[in-house]
C-alpha cells in the first residue's frame, strides 16, 4: 500500500493499493509440504518486485507505445472517402481525417469500423471521453471484435489516469 502525502500540510493526495497472492506450484497443484514452500521472506519479496511497478507507474507518468491500425469501412457508399480519410490520417491530418470520417458518421452511425476509427482520432489527440464514447459504439454493434475490446480497456485506463492525476491536483492540458 502506498499513499502520496503533501509535505506542506499532510494531506493525502493518493493512494494505491497493489495485491499479489504468491504460492509454489508444481504441475498446476499446491504443494502440501511445508519445506517444500518458499520462505514468507522469499514470496514477500517476489510479491513486492511484482507490485513494486504497479505502484511507481501510479506515482510518475510512463507512456505505453500503441500501434492502431484504422479499420477499411466496408460499406460500398462510402468506402472511398473512408480511404481518403485514412490517407490523410496516414500522412498525419488528423483533422482532416477526422471531418472526413465524421462527414460518413452524420449519414452511417451504426458502422463500426467507422466509430473505431473515430475513437482513434479521438484518443490520439487526448480527446479520451469521446474516444470511449466511439470505442463502446463499436464494441457494441460488434462484440466478438477483440481490438474493440482493448480499446476500451486501454481508454478506460486512460481516464481513470486522468483522474487520479487530477485528484492530486494535476492539470493535464492538449
Amino acid at each position: 500500500r502506498m499513499r502520496v502525502v503533501s509535505v506542506e500540510n499532510g494531506q493525502i493526495i493518493g493512494s494505491k493499493e497493489s495485491i499479489r497472492k504468491n504460492d509454489k506450484k508444481q504441475c498446476g497443484v499446491t504443494l502440501l509440504n511445508t519445506g517444500d514452500i518458499p520462505s514468507v521472506e522469499v514470496m514477500a519479496d517476489g510479491c513486492f518486485k511484482l507490485c513494486s511497478w504497479e505502484l511507481a507507474n501510479y506515482m510518475s507518468p510512463h507512456f505505453d507505445l500503441v500501434e492502431m491500425e484504422l479499420y477499411k469501412v466496408k460499406v460500398k457508399e462510402y468506402a472511398d472517402k473512408a480511404e481518403e480519410a485514412a490517407n490523410a490520417a496516414e500522412k498525419g491530418d488528423l483533422d482532416k481525417a477526422y471531418m472526413m470520417y465524421y462527414a460518413i458518421y452524420q449519414k452511417d452511425a451504426y458502422n463500426p469500423e467507422l466509430l473505431y476509427n473515430l475513437g482513434i482520432l479521438n484518443e490520439a489527440v487526448g480527446n479520451y471521453s469521446d474516444a470511449k464514447e466511439m470505442y463502446s459504439g463499436a464494441l457494441s454493434l460488434k462484440s466478438s471484435e477483440d481490438d474493440y475490446q482493448k480499446a476500451v480497456r486501454r481508454i478506460e485506463k486512460a481516464l481513470a489516469y486522468t483522474e487520479a492525476l487530477k485528484a492530486m491536483g494535476v492539470s493535464v492540458t492538449r
